[in-house]
């Protein structure tokens, strides 16, 4: 079954789609059934992003990388309330990632993304637009099937072999 990943706030989302954040820092291994398949990417409810992570993603952001996203050129990640951010509650993308490693010494220098301790490695990344609205999450990767609606749980499917489908879909290029 299709699986999903929970972010503690659209500020994440917004640089994971924009593809600038192409490593999602975890405390745990992913687990291994799950490298090389599509995740869900979802949005938390939580009203508020935790301030830290608000101040990383505003220190992260380059907005030169965005200048060419029709989305993201206008975002401002220190605006809270900006219409760009994607939805909370919500399933917002698919993502893909290739595999996982420890964070290296001066990584953090090279790419401000990665803060670790383990960062999984994203490799490809596709929108769902409009988004999965009003979707609780779980913490960790849970099974989309045990809280999605069948409506809900139909649409993320298609999207999920939209994307094996369409090979080079959602591909991340390195600049």
């Amino acid at each position: 079954g299709v699986r999903v990943l929970t972010l503690a706030g659209p500020e994440l989302a917004a640089a994971i789609l924009a593809k600038q954040k192409l490593i999602e820092n975890r405390s745990w291994p992913i687990p291994p059934p799950l490298v090389g398949q599509w995740l869900a990417l979802h949005v938390g409810s939580h009203r508020r992003t935790p301030e830290w992570i608000r101040r990383h993603v505003i220190a992260a952001w380059d907005a030169s990388k965005s200048k060419n996203h029709p989305r993201w050129r206008k975002w401002d990640p220190r605006d809270p309330k900006s219409p760009e951010l994607p939805a909370r509650a919500a399933i917002v993308g698919l993502i893909r990632v290739k595999g996982m490693h420890d964070l290296a010494r001066g990584e953090k220098h090279q790419n401000p993304w990665a803060l670790g301790p383990i960062c999984w490695e994203i490799d490809r990344v596709v929108p769902i637009d409009p988004p999965i609205c009003g979707v609780p999450g779980d913490l960790g990767v849970w099974r989309a099937k045990r809280v999605l609606t069948a409506t809900q749980f139909t649409r993320l499917r298609k999207a999920v072999t939209e994307a094996t489908i369409k090979r080079g879909l959602g591909k991340v290029y390195k600049s």
